[in-house]
């Protein structure tokens, strides 16, 4: 089966780890993809999930709620009707969302927060087809049942790097995200790693990223068309003892061996027809 035309950033960056497990079989003409992720969506009219392999509808999906990102496995073997495929199956049905916050705009809430061990990154690039949400991948230590919920902050009047340069208006982003730890019972148990998974809805960001105070540089496509890329580095603060943490960044502005280079990407074209 030929892939849908889909960003190929997204495609690409979807990380091969134990969120995503997909087969593409050419030989009998069907893809199926046991984990994915899927931003459910409006496309021709046709309520659907944006997944790594592109538009997919059918009637589970139909009845998930708009805007929000699943977990869910699917097989299809046809090909497109107005660039939407129809699963002939769907695996692991899910029944809650992926857990979502809004991007806060100010400084940060930074009472009541906790540290967390790692956080991952499963796209660098956001555009419109994921409606800019951004999945992350955590753990932190935690007791009994407890939760931690990150929250996402883009404050003006803190935009350092960890080289301690001012990164502002020169389409760089810092995004600072804080973690806080909710419980329904007390535990004493003993502290214990634990994984988390959140969307991070991001879309906020296109309401100035790519004004004259945040952003100048726009490139310029050989068929005439443009874009701004934004790129974007995430701070946190990193758990090292039950009483120390410190300041930690995912993302780079350029390539590196060790972290990836995350963007937000706003076209432009001067075609009167996208590519």
């Amino acid at each position: 089966m030929k892939k849908s035309s889909i960003p190929s950033l997204i495609a690409a960056t979807i990380l091969t780890s134990i969120f995503f497990s997909c087969i593409d079989n050419d030989d009998s003409y069907y893809i199926k993809c046991e984990r994915d992720i899927g931003f459910i969506t409006i496309k021709n009219s046709i309520k659907c999930a944006a997944t790594s392999y592109g538009y997919i509808t059918s009637p589970e999906i139909r009845l998930l709620t708009l805007n929000e990102c699943y977990f869910f496995g699917y097989q299809i073997s046809d090909t497109p009707v107005h660039d939407v495929y129809t699963a002939s199956q769907i695996f692991n049905k899910p029944k809650e969302p992926i857990p979502q916050t809004f991007l806060q705009i100010g400084q940060p809430d930074d009472s009541n927060t906790v540290a967390i061990r790692n956080l991952h990154v499963l796209f660098s690039t956001s555009t419109n087809y994921l409606g800019d949400r951004w999945i992350f991948a955590y753990s932190a230590p935690i007791r009994g049942d407890e939760k931690v919920t990150a929250h996402f902050y883009y404050d003006k009047n803190h935009q350092a790097d960890q080289s301690g340069n001012n990164v502002k208006g020169k389409n760089k982003l810092i995004i600072d995200v804080y973690f806080t730890k909710t419980s329904s019972t007390e535990s004493k148990e003993a502290l214990q790693e634990n994984y988390f998974t959140t969307t991070g809805d991001l879309e906020s960001l296109r309401t100035f990223a790519f004004t004259p105070e945040y952003s100048k540089e726009v490139t310029t496509e050989p068929n005439g068309s443009m874009y701004m890329a934004v790129k974007i580095v995430f701070r946190y603060h990193q758990y090292i003892t039950a009483n120390q943490s410190e300041v930690a960044y995912v993302g780079s502005w350029d390539k590196d061996v060790n972290q990836n280079v995350y963007s937000i990407i706003e076209y432009y074209y001067t075609n009167s027809t996208k590519e």
